[in-house]
């Protein structure tokens, strides 16, 4: 019996980078396992928010979630950020409108989830109202204000440090003009996480 060892004698060879003995390393990967398994998304949103009209978007996940980027930014007046638990408020009228999750991997490397591409268990809606039953009680905050020049702000930021895990639920973003009619951009991104087999 051989006293010599080798590495694919411990784990897979999908762990080395080459088969090829004094040159292959273990591989490391800055990505998140949910991204080349198809369960990240993101939302992109151009925003032109009138005075006294809010912008409420309903964001509603059938399972739990990490947020892993929510970046507001304005090209034209003043805009105010706030975040809701659904349980912290009233919502009002008809959320008829709709964005679409973007998926973060659209490659053709993807794991499958009963045969098919993961699909996101995420809506986004758009178009009614929320009232907070107390307006100090928010859970996030932003704003982005022009003085001559794009103004950008960044609630969450790319990385595990501060990265936010929320529960399965329903979330209310709030964007108000502070100003007359304010134009910015709006960005999530997030991953989702189901119950696996």
């Amino acid at each position: 019996m051989s006293d010599t060892w080798t590495i694919p004698d411990f784990g897979p060879s999908d762990l080395l980078t080459s088969e090829k003995e004094g040159f292959r390393r273990l591989r490391v990967d800055i990505a998140q396992t949910g991204l080349f398994e198809g369960r990240e998304f993101r939302l992109v949103r151009k925003v032109e928010i009138p005075a006294e009209t809010p912008l409420v978007i309903r964001f509603t996940s059938a399972v739990d979630f990490i947020l892993f980027e929510q970046q507001l930014n304005t090209t034209a007046g003043d805009i105010e950020f706030f975040a809701w638990r659904d349980s912290q408020g009233t919502a009002g009228g008809t959320f008829a409108g709709s964005f679409p999750p973007i998926g973060k991997n659209i490659s053709g490397f993807y794991r499958e989830y009963s045969g098919a591409r993961y699909a996101s268990q995420v809506t986004l809606n758009h178009g009614g109202t929320f009232t907070p039953t107390d307006a100090e009680a928010y859970v996030d905050y932003d704003r982005a204000k022009t003085a001559g020049a794009t103004a950008q702000r960044v609630s969450v930021r790319g990385g595990d440090d501060s990265a936010r895990y929320l529960a399965a639920g329903t979330y209310y973003l709030v964007l108000t003009s502070l100003d007359a009619t304010s134009v910015g951009r709006f960005t999530l991104a997030w991953e989702e996480r189901p119950a696996l087999a």
